[in-house]
């Protein structure tokens, strides 16, 4: 089942932050895949002007962590007193340097879901290169208010 979804307002990030640009398929409480196109208009391009322009690979991760919010809200916004957490994740690999001009397609699996807590595995790729593997993440949901 491909499922339309608006990543704006499922997710509560906002720019720059929001780094997905836009869902695939989407078959709730199984998977996700997703897109975010990397583009060297992005503020943390800025300071590397004339340097090495490779994604940082802490926001790659936090893109596909953000593809797995999706899977565990299953594509229905969250509430606004709702804080998104990443509580833990493992077996993280970066496969080589993700490039302005790149699309990454997240592919993000549930593992399990229960009482607002999810466990997710998949990968990242740019034209099919891996170029991230999660072998286990946690995200949680928890009211604010």
């Amino acid at each position: 089942m491909t499922a339309a979804v608006d990543v704006h307002a499922v997710l509560p990030h906002r720019f720059p932050m929001l780094l997905v640009d836009r869902v695939d398929t989407l078959v709730p409480g199984e998977r996700v895949s997703a897109r975010k196109a990397i583009s060297l208009g992005e503020p943390w391009y800025t300071a590397a002007a004339g340097g090495d322009l490779a994604y940082p690979p802490a926001l790659l991760l936090e893109s596909w962590v953000q593809a797995g919010a999706i899977l565990m809200s299953g594509g229905v916004p969250f509430a606004e007193q709702d804080a998104l957490m990443l509580g833990a994740v493992s077996g993280v690999e970066f496969g080589g340097p993700v490039r302005p001009g790149d699309v990454v397609v997240h592919d993000v699996r549930l593992v399990r879901l229960a009482a607002g807590t999810a466990i997710v595995e998949g990968t990242a790729q740019v034209d099919g290169r891996a170029v991230l593997t999660v072998r286990q993440a946690v995200l949680a949901v928890r009211q604010t208010a």
